[in-house]
């Protein structure tokens, strides 16, 4: 038992141990230019933040006709990049 646990905890530390942390945007490919090295800077999303929340109301029918409502939330997200730019999207949640 006591091998057992030992094991377990040296394998725990090793997956940790040695791992380079990941750097957003570090990862560069060297285009040629005109003869010399250009690498483009890497344009990465920095942040994502909700910036509203509404309730719609929906009609479904069913097979004989007859209507019945229901709910969906409509969230509205900004992601923000590196490089200034941003970009609203939607998300229906029901």
């Amino acid at each position: 038992m006591k091998k057992l646990l030992i094991a377990a905890l040296i394998a725990g530390t090793a997956m940790f141990v040695g791992v380079a942390p990941a750097e957003a945007g570090n990862h560069c490919r060297p285009v040629v230019y005109k003869s010399n090295n250009y690498c483009p800077p890497k344009v990465y999303k920095v942040s994502t933040c909700e910036i509203n929340r509404h309730c719609v109301r929906k009609v479904r029918y069913d097979h004989c006709g007859k209507a019945f409502y229901y709910h969906v939330t409509v969230v509205t997200y900004k992601d923000t990049y590196s490089n200034g730019t941003w970009r609203t999207w939607t998300r229906s949640i029901s």
